[in-house]
């Protein structure tokens, strides 16, 4: 499994919610308290990956952390 990207890691422990990734055959899957936030490649090493792609990873994980505390 690649390392995950240094501001992923940090948006994560900034929900405060249990985390942990799937791995697949080509894909990794994380997941937030149990439910899908991001589907990550196992191709390429996180350092690699385009600024964009891991922005919009980041607002993911966010955006289901708010809606998991919302629900609780």
């Amino acid at each position: 499994m690649k390392r995950l990207h240094p501001k992923l890691l940090e948006a994560l422990d900034e929900t405060g919610l249990p985390w942990d990734i799937e791995v697949g055959k080509k894909h990794n899957k994380l997941r937030v308290d149990g439910r899908l936030a991001v589907i990550l490649s196992r191709g390429k090493p996180a350092e690699d990956a385009n600024f964009r792609l891991i922005r919009n990873d980041i607002a993911n994980i966010r955006r289901l952390a708010r809606e998991i505390k919302g629900q609780k």
